[in-house]
């Protein structure tokens, strides 16, 4: 008998641990799928050749990028280097490549290429960065992102996942990335710009006398099928561009806050990405030069949501406050404007004072 109550109390407690789980308290599962993804294969050789490094990049569904990796890898090894040349770069066109026109001089794009394939094409492209400064961690978890894979966490991660080899007549070293995840395939649409002789636009034309002082120290060609919107409360310029009953808008603006505070804000309160330490935040965007002035791009996205708010960002630091260039819009139709949001920055000169 004085083995009864231990046994009585074992069970009560078991029992109450069987009966004590409410409703509320269940465990569910749910299975979270993304019917718009797709499995993605993302190449990209890395050539340093200072004082830019050069990005050779294919991406798009597995089978149709791998169908055309070998013309891919002929057109990196074709690269020929001449500082002496402006541009510094020679490649030989692949045929049966689509090739769109030339971007703004001195801009980020070197090249666009296009390839037939089914469903959707697929694109190569040719850019460039300055060299001075350039990591290739923070690209590498930049591309991870795009594609869905988990984060290279630090530099012998990296070197574990890269390959190198030197290429082509100038032996010239290239760095390989190869990426596969899944994600949404969007390509983008050729640019049609205005042409030379248009009018360009001058920001502050048309603001109320009280704020033309306050213009864009800038100059800048804008592409043909977007709409030119009235300015107001904080936006010196704005463009409408709408289609199959969607619409996106680029503004430009300008406000106070570090580089990685307003990325962060960008993140947090307009897309729905959780917030990095502000450092990590500024870190994450691409450096590149605009206007002769090293500006900051971000292009911000949920992964898998092709109907979700996009952002491409670009922040041009002047002295205390800076300028901000931004396409805002459905994931999809951010991504089909994407090449003409890089040509529009790109065209930014410093305006004549």
């Amino acid at each position: 008998m004085r083995f009864v109550r231990p046994v009585f109390v074992l069970c009560s407690l078991v029992l109450f641990a069987f009966t004590g789980c409410k409703p509320d308290d269940e465990i569910r599962v749910r299975e979270v799928t993304h019917p718009d993804r797709e499995h993605l294969r993302l190449r990209v050789a890395v050539v340093k050749r200072a004082p830019d490094v050069w990005f050779f990049r294919i991406s798009g569904p597995t089978e149709a990028v791998q169908a055309h990796e070998k013309e891919f890898e002929k057109l990196v090894a074709s690269a020929r280097f001449d500082d002496k040349k402006d541009p510094p770069l020679a490649v030989t066109d692949p045929k049966g490549w689509k090739k769109d026109p030339a971007g703004p001089h001195g801009g980020m794009r070197f090249a666009n290429y296009r390839i037939e394939a089914k469903p959707k094409e697929i694109e190569v492209t040719i850019t460039k960065l300055a060299a001075d400064g350039f990591e290739l961690l923070p690209n590498m978890r930049r591309w991870e992102k795009q594609v869905n894979l988990p984060r290279t966490e630090d530099a012998d991660e990296l070197e574990r996942k890269i390959k190198r080899e030197k290429l082509g007549a100038q032996d010239q070293e290239v760095v390989w990335v190869s990426l596969d995840g899944d994600g949404v395939h969007t390509p983008s649409r050729p640019v049609e710009l205005l042409a030379a002789n248009d009018k360009k636009f001058r920001p502050g034309i048309g603001l109320p006398k009280a704020n033309r002082g306050s213009g864009l120290p800038f100059t800048f060609t804008a592409p043909k099928d977007w709409v030119r919107k009235p300015p107001r409360q904080f936006v010196l310029d704005a463009y409408e561009i709408a289609e199959g009953g969607q619409k996106a808008e680029v503004t430009l603006s300008s406000a106070g806050g570090s580089i990685g505070g307003n990325i962060n804000r960008w993140r947090a309160e307009q897309v729905g990405l959780p917030r990095l330490d502000d450092r990590e935040a500024e870190r994450s965007a691409v450096v590149k030069l605009v206007a002769g002035v090293k500006a900051y791009y971000v292009d911000l996205a949920r992964p898998g949501a092709a109907q979700s708010k996009r952002i491409l960002g670009v922040i041009i630091p002047a002295g205390q406050t800076s300028w901000f260039v931004k396409m805002t819009g459905p994931h999809d139709l951010v991504g089909q404007h994407k090449n003409a949001f890089e040509f529009f920055v790109d065209s930014f000169k410093k305006a004549a004072r």
